[in-house]
């Protein structure tokens, strides 16, 4: 049972921590409404990291609603641990925030797509000038390129192996 507050302080109630700007990124009146339902199971210190985690451009409201949803049922450490990936510098942290407040498993490492790429264009050089003076340095580039994706491949299917751990003690 919740405890009743007779005074809610206003600085806290959720008209006042609802961004504005989610009106601009199509969200309707009832969208608000339904969100303020939610986010009123959320402690008053979870609020506004729950809805900046939600209202950027890209995340609908239905799908924005959802991941209310999701995060108001968690415990309150993997609540704070979603807050601080979606607070990071790092756009790969800030992605896999909203991965896991939205439940699904991880994106691919946008870092994967730009080796392959490097790998095709290093590979069509090779092809295209066989004689060139510097095949030599180009296939060694090459061979570091491999050896970079091969560690990443690695490093990214430990941490999609990790998520899933997590993903599955947390909603077994």
């Amino acid at each position: 049972m919740r405890a009743y507050d007779p005074a809610p302080d206003p600085a806290t109630t959720i008209g006042a921590v609802l961004p504005d700007t989610l009106r601009v990124l199509g969200w309707r009146d009832y969208h608000f409404l339904e969100a303020i339902e939610v986010v009123e199971r959320l402690p008053v210190a979870d609020r506004e990291p729950a809805l900046a985690l939600v209202s950027e451009p890209g995340i609908p409201p239905r799908t924005a609603i959802e991941i209310l949803r999701k995060l108001a049922k968690r415990k309150p450490a993997e609540r704070r641990e979603i807050y601080r990936l979606a607070a990071s510098e790092d756009p790969r942290e800030r992605s896999l925030a909203k991965t896991r407040a939205a439940e699904l498993p991880p994106m691919p490492d946008p870092r994967l797509a730009s080796l392959d790429d490097m790998r095709r264009r290093c590979r069509r050089m090779l092809s295209l000038y066989p004689a060139d003076p510097f095949a030599a340095e180009t296939q060694e580039l090459l061979v570091r390129i491999e050896a970079l994706r091969s560690a990443i491949a690695v490093a990214y299917r430990a941490l999609r192996d990790r998520e899933a751990a997590e993903l599955s003690e947390a909603h077994p």
